[in-house]
């Protein structure tokens, strides 16, 4: 799960998805692996100092902390120390081999990495998945950005490529009109509420 630039929801979109299929029944991971921001540590106000990916990374145990999150089974792997400047996650392999091991355990492993375009790792981390989905944020991200964050993702992530279209304004599209389900939402808004 990425996104091309900050603050498109991916970090929110990654905790949703992973709820939803922890509560379908799958064995869902979650990592956090924006270190920069690790908005998906603070989402669920993780305490500084558990061990978390760091730790993880630098043990030869092969431990890793998996916490539950209190509305589903689903597990996170959250940020709880702050990474040197300059450190990367995939140094000497060591994410591999974190991938690797968490495999055994999990069905869905969710990746909830940092933006494409500010972060260049970014683009080796996507590379451990099978597949991305790219977040979106509707009418905020131009398509000359989202563009640009497609030219840089590896080649062989491009075949199993998903594009999410995020916090859309349901009055907002209506108004576009057309014959797509949106622009019926003045007649089903009252539905949801």
């Amino acid at each position: 799960m990425t996104s091309a630039i900050p603050g498109e929801g991916k970090s929110t979109l990654s905790a949703c998805i992973g709820r939803s299929l922890a509560k379908a029944g799958d064995r869902v991971l979650v990592i956090d692996c924006d270190i920069i921001r690790a908005q998906l540590s603070q989402m669920f106000a993780f305490e500084k100092g558990e061990p978390g990916l760091m730790e993880a990374l630098h043990a030869d145990s092969g431990e890793v902390a998996c916490y539950e999150e209190p509305e589903s089974p689903m597990r996170i792997v959250p940020i709880t120390h702050p990474f040197a400047k300059g450190e990367r996650l995939t140094e000497r392999g060591r994410f591999a081999r974190l991938i690797a091991r968490l495999r055994e355990d999990f069905d869905v492993i969710i990746l909830d990495c940092p933006p494409i375009l500010p972060i260049a790792e970014t683009r080796e981390l996507i590379s451990y998945a099978d597949a991305t989905l790219l977040v979106v944020s509707w009418r905020r991200t131009t398509d000359r950005v989202v563009k640009a964050a497609l030219r840089l993702l590896p080649m062989r992530t491009v075949k199993d490529l998903g594009i999410v279209l995020n916090m859309v304004d349901m009055e907002k599209q209506a108004r576009f009109g057309g014959e797509d389900a949106a622009s019926f939402y003045t007649q089903y808004s009252g539905y949801y509420q």
